[in-house]
């Protein structure tokens, strides 16, 4: 039984690993990163179109008339990369490379943002959407540093 258990284990960190290199292209050095985030970004507001064309309604994120590139990049590293690597990096310490790619690439994605937001509406909605950002970023600088920290 305790053969079977660790066996278990083992498969399940596999599979955690296997997954966080599926999603691991926030992970890399910027000029690869932001290619992979291009090639993604492209694919959905493909198939924006594809539901537009069809009359469906459009995905989220897949509307190239609504979405930003650097809110969704932000997005994925927030809710879905970064946990995963600051989990990661407590059973894996060398994955710390992979966290600092991570904080630079998301420090370039909030720039990006950051200018996109200054484009459109009011001021009260630019003030608010960067509040909003802003609170995110420190948010996660906070969970990286925590992570570096723990061990």
């Amino acid at each position: 039984e305790a053969k079977a258990t660790a066996k278990a284990r083992r498969r399940c960190l596999l599979n955690v690993v296997l997954h966080a290199c599926d999603i691991s292209n926030p992970c890399k050095p910027w000029p690869i990163s932001v290619e992979w985030s291009n090639r993604i970004t492209s694919e959905f507001f493909q198939q924006g179109d594809r539901e537009k064309e069809e009359g469906l309604p459009i995905s989220p994120n897949m509307d190239r008339g609504v979405a930003d590139q650097a809110a969704i990049s932000l997005n994925f590293i927030d809710f879905i990369v970064g946990p995963m690597f600051i989990a990661l990096r407590k059973l894996l310490p060398n994955a710390d490379t992979c966290l600092s790619h991570l904080r630079k690439n998301r420090g370039k994605w909030f720039e990006k943002l950051d200018k996109n937001i200054n484009k459109d509406g009011t001021h009260s909605e630019i003030e608010s959407h960067r509040k909003k950002w802003i609170s995110r970023n420190k948010a996660f600088h906070d969970n990286i540093f925590a992570a570096r920290t723990a061990s």
